[in-house]
């Protein structure tokens, strides 16, 4: 049987109005696209669908980039069980990518408390894995808390796609004359949203509900400014109607003139490359793809997702806690510097092709995505 690989996990795009974080259609498209011939894989339990994947390929892809939560539980519980399961149920050799965890700043692998059922499913990977992809030092740290110590640190394939597509213009500098804006939920960024709205920047949004409901004409501005209205907005944004840094009615005019959200990971690259010249924000994946398109940017390090990222691959990037010491978007432009990411890439390009030779994956690359890889390697 010709070697073949399915996919289980993030989808490489969502239709219209997902209510999914539309981050992880970066993290999906990158990992399907790597190969000549991949597909994702039925998720159904039965006997015949079981069967019938086993005839169809001989490895699974296991693509999903948040699955250790270090305290509490994750809302998608149920489908990391169902993925255990069907993992189990078709004993098949696994190469995961992007595998990582949750955790906050200050987060200790000693503290940490990951739910049972989160660990079954690292184990099971382990055991059909020559090693797991995990995407920095403190998700490995973390594995081998439970046990689990054959892992590979490889960052996030997203990454290695932004290298090939990048590799011939590495002076990614920029003017930021047309900064674009993306942000998570917490408090700790809300600095971001300040300067967004004070200086009218666009902003991608990759969840964000209301603001979606609102770019698409789905909530009236009569609807919106109701009394009793009560529209799920981030926590800054309620912060900055109640001590007045814009009104209620001037947010629905922003966002209705600056949020945006796509589905489609070609037409997101098109829509920053054509619109903006820099990037910033807390979202990893909404940042890769802007670099994907071309585009400088700077992530902000506000949990150890994006931390461990960073460093790995040496992107630029800021503390959350030094957000304040700069008073525009096109400011945080100066500290953007790609040095670093170059200069790793060459060891950072050869440990993903150990890894992807390492799990029995490496030949089935795409021929441009094989030859990228070498490219990127060799340099």
């Amino acid at each position: 049987m010709k070697k073949r690989i399915g996919i289980i996990g993030n989808p490489a795009s969502l239709s219209t109005h997902s209510r999914d974080n539309t981050g992880n259609i970066i993290h999906g498209h990158a990992a399907l696209h790597l190969f000549a011939d991949a597909d994702y894989i039925d998720f159904d339990l039965s006997e015949s669908n079981i069967e019938k994947v086993r005839s169809e390929f001989t490895h699974v892809g296991f693509v999903a980039a948040t699955n250790l939560h270090v305290s509490g539980i994750p809302s998608y519980i149920d489908s990391q069980v169902q993925a255990a399961t069907l993992i189990e149920k078709l004993d098949l050799p696994v190469c995961a990518f992007g595998f990582g965890c949750h955790a906050q700043l200050g987060d200790t692998i000693s503290a940490a408390s990951v739910d049972s059922r989160s660990i079954k499913l690292l184990r099971v990977l382990a055991e059909r894995s020559h090693t797991i992809g995990v995407r920095g030092a403190f998700t490995a740290d973390l594995c081998a808390k439970y046990g689990v110590t054959n892992v590979s640190i490889v960052g996030c394939q997203s990454a290695y796609v932004a290298a090939m597509i990048n590799c011939s213009k590495r002076n990614l500098t920029t003017s930021a004359d047309r900064p674009c804006v993306n942000f998570s939920w917490g408090v700790k960024e809300g600095y971001m949203m300040y300067l967004a709205l004070t200086e009218g920047a666009q902003v991608i949004g990759q969840g964000n509900p209301t603001e979606t409901a609102i770019r698409n004409g789905e909530i009236s501005r009569k609807d919106f400014l109701a009394k009793g209205a009560n529209y799920q907005l981030m926590p800054i944004v309620e912060t900055a109607i109640r001590i007045g840094i814009v009104s209620r009615d001037g947010y629905y005019d922003y966002v209705f003139k600056n949020f945006h959200k796509f589905y489609d990971v070609d037409l997101w690259r098109a829509h920053i490359a054509q619109h903006y010249d820099f990037c910033v924000g807390t979202r990893f994946h909404g940042n890769m793809v802007a670099l994907q398109a071309g585009i400088p940017a700077l992530w902000i390090e506000h949990d150890m997702r994006v931390r461990e990222l960073c460093e790995h691959l040496g992107l630029p990037s800021l503390p959350v806690s030094k957000l304040t010491r700069f008073n525009s978007l096109r400011a945080f432009s100066k500290i953007c510097s790609y040095e670093k990411f170059w200069t790793k890439m060459p060891e950072r390009s050869r440990e993903f092709l150990d890894y992807l030779a390492g799990n029995g994956v490496k030949d089935l690359l795409a021929p441009d995505i094989s030859s990228g890889l070498v490219h990127l390697s060799e340099e």
